[in-house]
């Protein structure tokens, strides 16, 4: 569960209260774009499905640059020069938009 006045989330599966250094440092991603990196990846626990081809290192990649998915440009060509694989990322992230939206 993410706390985004304190910044920090409680990982529930561990009960420990990451700040955002350990978030950053576990998931490679700021705490409020946890809710994105676990629409992308997958996560079991709360039903999010996941995104074919995202696995961690490419949601790491992608939200350290934009912090939500709504801000992720919809031409793959605009991305970030450091992300790789941008063209079927950006693919599969549109196709199944609506797998990763979050109620």
């Amino acid at each position: 569960m993410y706390s985004a006045g304190a910044m920090r989330w409680m990982d529930r599966r561990r009960n420990v209260v990451r700040d955002e250094a350990g978030v950053m440092e576990k998931f490679g991603v700021r705490p409020q774009s946890i809710p994105d990196y676990l629409a992308v990846v997958g996560d079991s626990a709360d039903g999010y499905p996941g995104i074919p081809g995202w696995g961690v290192k490419a949601a790491a990649s992608v939200l350290s640059q934009y912090f939500h998915l709504e801000q992720v440009p919809k031409d793959w060509q605009k991305w970030h020069s450091s992300i790789r694989k941008a063209r079927p990322l950006s693919e599969s992230l549109f196709n199944a938009w609506e797998d990763a939206a979050l109620p």
